[in-house]
């Protein structure tokens, strides 16, 4: 089960660092190259940053996530959005309803029962409903941030598709991200930097600071031409839910 780790000050919203930024633009990228469409959730939603971008492009959208303080955050960035505290790996405290598509996007390495959490995805999601969901690239890529953010595993290609289709998924892309220019920026920047700084440096909002989010976010675009390398730190997947589990 993932514990509460978000510590939000009032009227204090983070800032959306690059790799944020990241996930969410490629997220955005699959979904219009799937057409998805129709009742979205957001698994481990945050204070929304996804949620918002989803709302754009879907009839509805739910947001879930462990973090009550996290859930006011993303109420407030998205009025129209439907939030709850639920936990992945037991999703009883959820209404019942099925999605078109689910985002689990850097969650599952959190998570021991990696097998049951995409199980209980594939419980709430309609047939031929889609997953889309990212995390860190291969256990050679392991840092004490992993150790920090109490990271389980990261995922090899192989791995995930193998868990995928024993949770009843047919896996329909996947790909690596992040070669060469965010692979030269982790190693020569946040590898070095202590995480607990740069939590602290996502808390504290300025101009430049955004500035800066969204420069490096553009830099990083460069690596979308070069996932065909099976290089670099991030894994993206989408997979169609065909059998129920």
């Amino acid at each position: 089960m993932l514990t509460d780790q978000f510590d939000l000050t009032p009227n204090r919203r983070e800032l959306e660092g690059p790799s944020s930024l990241i996930r969410i633009r490629i997220i955005t990228k699959l979904i219009h190259k799937y057409q998805l469409k129709g009742n979205v959730i957001d698994i481990g939603c945050r204070t929304g940053a996804l949620v918002k971008e989803l709302d754009k492009y879907f009839k509805s959208v739910v947001g879930i996530d462990v973090s009550r303080d996290a859930l006011n955050e993303a109420r407030m960035n998205v009025p129209s959005g439907r939030f709850f505290v639920a936990d992945i790996t037991d999703l009883s405290s959820l209404p019942k309803m099925l999605f078109d598509v689910a985002i689990c996007s850097d969650v599952l390495e959190h998570i021991k029962e990696d097998v049951k959490a995409l199980q209980n995805i594939n419980q709430i999601l309609r047939h031929k409903g889609y997953l889309v969901m990212t995390s860190p690239f291969s256990m050679k890529n392991w840092t004490r941030h992993d150790d920090w953010a109490q990271h389980v595993r990261r995922y090899d290609p192989d791995e995930l598709k193998k868990k995928l289709n024993q949770s009843g998924y047919d896996v329909k892309e996947m790909f690596t991200w992040g070669y060469p220019m965010y692979s030269a920026y982790y190693k020569m920047f946040l590898q070095n930097m202590d995480p607990q700084k740069a939590k602290g440096w996502r808390r504290h909002r300025s101009p430049l600071k955004e500035t800066t989010s969204q420069l490096l976010n553009n830099l990083f675009m460069l690596d979308d031409l070069f996932v065909w390398t099976n290089r670099g730190r991030r894994l993206f997947a989408v997979a169609m839910r065909t059998s129920g589990t």
